[in-house]
């Protein structure tokens, strides 16, 4: 009866340990599993950059599937040994459970060995991401030293590019003064050699023909004196530079022509190359060498070099102009070599009383009508402002006033449509109070302008 209870309290103590060590190895499991898990995180995580890593997480799961094929085992029904004694059951009993702690705790070593591990690696990786971000930081740090360096540098260049231009235009400047100068020094030369050569001529002639009168005096030699006399007299008489060109003078220079009905003989330069010939030169703009920024009574009388840069005078032009019908010619020419024309036929200006009034119709050229807004309007200079326009408040030169406000509401400047009596720029530039042809430049400024009539 004894043995009997002895059986079945084994059997029980059996099922017990069974039931116990199957749901105490299902938990470690279970947190085998969820350890495996982390891992398999970490792993896919960090497999990139860390082949150790893979290679031991591959070496803790093999050691995992071992454990649980030995857990698996484990598991089996056991057997009820054939009794002996209580000592020999107690004894086997104690042996398979003293294996069981062992393999257990075995185990768990190598989990807290990897996890030491993997805290290690975790470390390892702060460290390196810390070294990226302070690396990534420094990177950033020299980029921005580039990027002022090469800021400096752009502006070092813009800068010496700048003074070079600079240079350039005033070189430029001084070569082209020094050439006008050369140009003026070698006309002024030349006229004095012709005006020599002219006087020479006309004593040898004088002379001559004093001679021939002292030694044949006759009908015929007083015949020919007559008729010098009367040529010399009908030259005399000239007024334009048509007149020149029509008696056989063909050659552009600078003639003497009589005005006020032969009371004033004056000197104009005549233009006998362009379109036809014949053409009275009336103003003239090419280097800047005069100042065109001149009061009412120097416009009234002209004022430059009749070979260089002129304005001819407004009382000479009304006078001049207010017989018969004459046309207009202006001629332009950009810093770029272009060049264009503006042609009026029919041009005059009223006497000082109605303060020069412009009179201009039958436009034809390539340039634009702008002179069109200035029909009818008086003339207009730094010292009298015959009109309340606003357009002249920043003007400099004498011209006829514009019928039409070009307005800037940035800054005051001068606001015509035409004004070639600005200032004069020897390079280009958009300044509205230099010599400006808006129909054809806009406010560009203009590098020669020539204005003639007949």
């Amino acid at each position: 009866m004894k043995l009997s209870a002895f059986i079945i309290c084994s059997c029980m103590y059996i099922v017990l340990f069974q039931s116990t060590s199957g749901s105490r190895i299902r938990k470690i499991n279970e947190k085998i599993k969820s350890l495996k898990a982390q891992m398999d995180l970490e792993n896919i995580l960090r497999r990139n950059d860390y082949g150790q890593i893979i290679s031991r997480l591959d070496d803790l799961t093999s050691k995992l599937k071992q454990i649980e094929v030995a857990l698996n085992l484990s598991d089996t029904t056991y057997e009820i040994p054939t009794y002996t004694s209580n000592e020999s059951y107690i004894n086997t009993d104690n042996n398979n459970q003293s294996s069981e702690d062992h393999k257990l705790s075995v185990m768990m070593k190598d989990l807290q060995e990897q996890t030491r591990v993997n805290k290690l690696t975790k470390l390892h990786v702060q460290q390196i991401e810390t070294d990226l971000r302070k690396t990534n930081k420094r990177i950033r740090q020299e980029i921005d030293k580039v990027d002022a360096r090469m800021n400096r540098m752009h502006f070092g260049l813009r800068s010496s590019l700048k003074g070079i231009r600079n240079d350039i235009l005033s070189r430029n400047t001084f070569i082209q003064d020094t050439v006008n100068e050369s140009s003026r020094m070698i006309l002024t030369n030349v006229s004095n050699m012709i005006e020599t050569i002219d006087k020479s001529i006309c004593n040898k002639l004088t002379l001559e023909i004093n001679n021939n009168c002292e030694t044949k005096p006759n009908t015929l030699t007083d015949s020919r004196t007559n008729k010098d006399d009367n040529t010399e007299s009908s030259l005399k008489s000239i007024s334009s530079c048509k007149e020149w060109y029509d008696v056989g003078y063909k050659t552009s220079g600078v003639y003497t022509i009589n005005i006020a009905h032969n009371i004033t003989d004056i000197n104009v330069y005549c233009d006998h190359d362009s379109n036809g010939g014949g053409w009275t030169v009336f103003q003239r703009r090419q280097n800047g060498n005069v100042d065109f920024s001149k009061d009412w009574e120097t416009y009234k009388a002209g004022f430059g070099d009749i070979n260089d840069e002129f304005w001819f005078g407004n009382e000479y032009l009304h006078h001049i102009l207010r017989d018969g019908n004459h046309e207009l010619r202006i001629e332009l020419e950009d810093f770029y070599g272009n060049k264009s024309y503006a042609k009026y036929d029919h041009f005059s200006i009223s006497s000082e009383r109605s303060m020069y009034t412009l009179a201009i119709h039958g436009y034809q050229g390539t340039a634009g009508n702008s002179l069109m807004f200035h029909n009818d309007q008086p003339f207009v200079t730094i010292d009298r402002d015959n009109t309340s326009n606003e357009s002249w408040k920043s003007c400099s030169g004498g011209w006829w006033n514009s019928a039409v406000n070009i307005w800037f509401a940035s800054r005051p400047r001068c606001r015509v449509s035409s004004y070639l009596n600005g200032r004069y720029y020897n390079f280009e530039t958009n300044d509205t109070d230099g010599i400006i042809w808006r129909s054809w430049k806009r406010s560009l400024n203009l590098k020669f302008v020539e204005m003639k009539f007949r």
